[in-house]
């Protein structure tokens, strides 16, 4: 039996350079479940002459660290998946590979409405750091855990409608 990568998914993207030029750049998402179990997913993003890799449980673990590897240098992605409050659910990190994210409002369960896919470049917001993105995304937690006097909610499921 042959094992080998399988391209799952391939994104035309910009990224925003240090100096406020924005490239075009392209994002592949490569299924290495065969090969490596702990980090299934590896994504690739070519960028000009550039080549940054990452693999990881997810696509949006990856993309986080190739965004880490990015602002050290100042640049930044443009896609839904970087902007402040988007941020996947367990559900689509676990079922979807990351590929998708939430539209994320302060105090407001998410529905399926508010399904983005992380590497598209549909409903784009400021790009912010991978920590900037995670304490927004501990804030809504906390700002849906608020709305609901009646019930305890769970930080990873329950502020998720369908």
């Amino acid at each position: 039996m042959r094992c080998e990568s399988i391209l799952q998914a391939e994104y035309q993207a910009k990224v925003r350079m240090s100096d406020g030029t924005i490239v075009a750049a392209r994002f592949r998402c490569f299924d290495d479940s065969t090969i490596h179990f702990d980090d299934p997913c590896r994504l690739v993003l070519n960028c000009g002459d550039k080549e940054i890799q990452a693999s990881a449980g997810d696509f949006f673990e990856a993309l986080d660290l190739v965004r880490s590897q990015l602002e050290r240098e100042g640049s930044y992605p443009l896609v839904n998946g970087v902007g402040l409050g988007r941020y996947p659910s367990e559900m689509a990190r676990n079922m979807g590979s990351g590929l998708f994210v939430y539209r994320l409002q302060l105090g407001t369960r998410v529905t399926t409405a508010d399904l983005l896919d992380t590497f598209g470049s549909s409903d784009l917001t400021e790009p912010v750091t991978v920590l900037e993105q995670r304490r927004f995304y501990e804030q809504w937690i906390r700002s849906c855990s608020n709305v609901d006097d009646n019930a305890k909610l769970s930080a990873s499921t329950s502020v998720f409608r369908s």
